[in-house]
């Protein structure tokens, strides 16, 4: 681009003199304005050499601006288009006159090269390719081994039932032992006393707890446990009406001759083997009840214990990995 003004109204210096020209900067063509790359000054004389006019030239280029996103060659390219109008703008037409004033010429910027050092992604396989997941657990809930039942809480209740069973049973065959030895006018007094005194209650507390121990040693067993069991009972519900008996007469109270007389008195009596025998004999008939639910939860358990044998054959199997095995 070129501006040539003539300027003939100014004053002109004498061609033989020197003038400073000052140099125009050149910028760094990071901004829009043009960028400078020849200045030439001629002046004009007449015939009589005089300096009548003064040319100014200026010669620019476009700046040359970088794409962020050119690559080497195209750096390159726009390097070697910026030289080229360089050369051709430093190699113009010659100048002519004295007051011909070289300018520096600006050296064209070289865009930046931008390299992507991005990685590329790897290609895609060819083929389909099988998508590794790791093997899921699955969890399965074993089955609960089953809990026995046990006839040791409800047959403990069930002798209660018994120790009642026996208290009435013993009272009555007592009714007809006081009956026998008093008259009818002394037998209301007379039992009332007796079922009153430890002689009757002492017994009946010490049957209860023979039968529910007997209980709890035989659990679910069968009915011959409770059969041979009745034995012990017997024995501890004898000696139970011998202390109760004891009591009632207050043998603290007797002379050693007279409570070992007493005593003696007490091994035959009609009511302390009437205690006894009724003892055992009711153990009898409550341990055909107890054996009968005894016999109950052990078919339950049985069943029960099948089902988990069979449950644990019908469970799937993890097989283990090679490592794993011995």
């Amino acid at each position: 681009m070129s501006d040539t003004t003539p300027r003939s109204e100014e004053p002109v210096e004498p061609a033989d003199e020197t003038r400073e020209i000052p140099a125009v900067e050149p910028n760094d063509g990071t901004a829009d304005e043009p960028i400078v790359v020849a200045h030439e000054v001629a002046a004009v004389a007449d015939e009589n050499g005089d300096v009548v006019a003064v040319e100014e030239t200026i010669e620019t280029v476009e700046p040359i601006v970088a794409e962020p996103a050119q690559d080497a060659a195209t750096a390159t390219a726009a390097y070697e288009t910026a030289a080229a109008e360089t050369g051709a703008a430093e190699t113009g037409p010659a100048q002519t006159g004295p007051a011909e004033t070289a300018l520096p010429v600006a050296e064209a910027v070289a865009a930046p090269v931008i390299i992507d050092h991005a990685v590329a992604p790897a290609p895609a396989p060819a083929g389909p390719v099988a998508e590794a997941y790791p093997a899921t657990p699955i969890y399965v809930q074993a089955p609960v081994a089953p809990v026995k039942k046990s006839n040791r809480g409800i047959g403990s209740l069930i002798a209660l039932v018994g120790a009642v069973v026996y208290g009435v049973v013993y009272a009555g065959v007592a009714a007809l032992i006081i009956g026998v030895g008093s008259t009818p006018e002394e037998f209301g007094e007379v039992f009332t006393q007796y079922l009153l005194s430890p002689a009757f209650y002492v017994p009946v507390i010490f049957y209860a707890i023979a039968l529910i121990v007997l209980v709890l040693i035989a659990n679910r067993a069968n009915w011959w446990a409770y059969v041979l069991g009745g034995f012990p009972v017997a024995i501890v519900v004898y000696f139970a009406y011998i202390g109760g008996a004891l009591l009632t007469v207050s043998a603290w109270e007797l002379t050693p001759d007279e409570a070992s007389s007493f005593i003696g008195t007490l091994y035959t009596n009609g009511l302390t083997l009437a205690a006894a025998i009724i003892a055992r004999e009711v153990t009898i008939w409550i341990g055909a009840w107890l054996a009968a639910r005894g016999h109950r939860l052990k078919v339950l358990n049985a069943a029960a214990q099948a089902d988990y044998e069979r449950t644990l054959a019908e469970r799937p199997t993890v097989q283990q990995p090679y490592y794993a095995q011995s």
